[in-house]
């Protein structure tokens, strides 16, 4: 998926700014060394992301992160049909320690975008999550 990632067009780059990062649910966002610090209060943590417009592309983040504990981030995306939901959504283990992973997000994801970033109480510093559209 890399490759891919590499040929495809800049569609979100979010990790510069701690104000890309909306709080929902059970977290704290502040800027540290490196990136943003989401600390996770609980088992559920959300941030939505910045509305973006990929023009019907199917799509693919990469996470550069790094995770205070072993845990999972998942990463929602809503349709013209439906919000957020566990079948319009992807996940990527996180290993304790720095982390590099890539999302699949299908043509028919738009405009919004929901960031789960761990499945446990931990902090995870993002230093990079950059949304590219296929072409």
């Amino acid at each position: 998926m890399a490759e891919r990632f590499s040929r495809a067009r800049i569609v979100l780059d979010v990790a510069t700014d701690p104000g890309n990062f909306t709080p929902v649910r059970a977290v704290e966002i502040t800027r540290s060394n490196g990136g943003i610090l989401l600390r996770s209060l609980d088992r559920d943590p959300q941030v939505e992301l910045p509305a973006f417009n990929a023009q019907g592309h199917p799509m693919i983040a990469r996470l550069e992160a790094t995770s205070s504990v072993q845990t999972t981030a998942q990463l929602f995306w809503t349709t013209r049909r439906r919000s957020y939901c566990e079948q319009q959504s992807t996940q990527i283990s996180l290993a304790a320690g720095l982390n590099v992973g890539y999302f699949a997000i299908p043509s028919d994801a738009v405009r919004q975008l929901r960031f789960d970033p761990a499945t446990s109480a931990c902090e995870v510093v993002v230093h990079s999550l950059e949304i590219r559209a296929e072409t």
